[in-house]
């Protein structure tokens, strides 16, 4: 879910004040507006537990509330119906699944169009639940050229020639391709050159 601060509306934010009304935190009415009132209260809230008072509700203040999050609703049977899923590929979403959901959780993107938006990006791109590499086709290998070798002058990719398309094709669940791409999400989850390294990390299910 998206992050609660100081201007933020909505049903959120009156479910957020109605949950720090029950800690005894005053957020000076229930009127889903997130103004001074629910700030002061928010910002008392996560002093009392030992969190960065901040007055911002995102992952670790929405815990320590015990907010409702749509992914605690999210199952393998329901994941498995959109999937249409076969017994080898129910397998996967239980395996895989809690992964998928704890970095939706984590990157504050858990409300219902997110949730939605990644379990339908999977779907799309690998079909079992399973990070994966990307298979050779004519999109991405020339008629008799090395495997990937479309891609390996793709600016905007990033790619800086041979081998570049092999080493950054697409991986992961959601298939993340290209020089670029790799640099960008190995800093963004503090993994510093890991993934322009070894790239088949993309693969790993804590990180795909």
């Amino acid at each position: 879910m998206a992050s609660l601060k100081l201007g933020s509306s909505g049903p959120q934010v009156t479910s957020l004040q109605q949950l720090l009304q029950q800690y005894s935190f005053d957020p000076g009415g229930v009127d889903g507006q997130f103004g001074g009132g629910t700030d002061k209260a928010v910002r008392a809230f996560q002093q009392s537990v030992g969190l960065q008072t901040d007055g911002v509700v995102g992952p670790n203040t929405r815990a320590a509330l015990k907010m409702p999050s749509v992914t605690s609703n999210v199952s393998t049977d329901m994941v498995g119906q959109m999937f249409q899923a076969s017994p080898p590929v129910k397998v996967n979403i239980q395996f895989h699944l809690p992964f998928v959901l704890r970095a939706l959780l984590d990157a504050a993107l858990a409300d219902k169009s997110m949730v939605l938006m990644a379990l339908g990006t999977i779907r799309a791109e690998t079909g079992s639940f399973l990070p994966i590499d990307e298979g050779i086709s004519r999109f991405n290998t020339s008629p008799g050229g090395a495997p990937f070798d479309l891609y390996d002058n793709r600016d905007d990719l990033g790619n800086q020639g041979p081998t570049d398309g092999a080493d950054f094709k697409g991986r992961g669940f959601v298939q993340l391709t290209g020089r670029a791409n790799y640099t960008q999400f190995s800093g963004v989850l503090g993994l510093g050159s890991q993934l322009v390294d070894n790239p088949d990390l993309a693969n790993d299910p804590v990180i795909a």
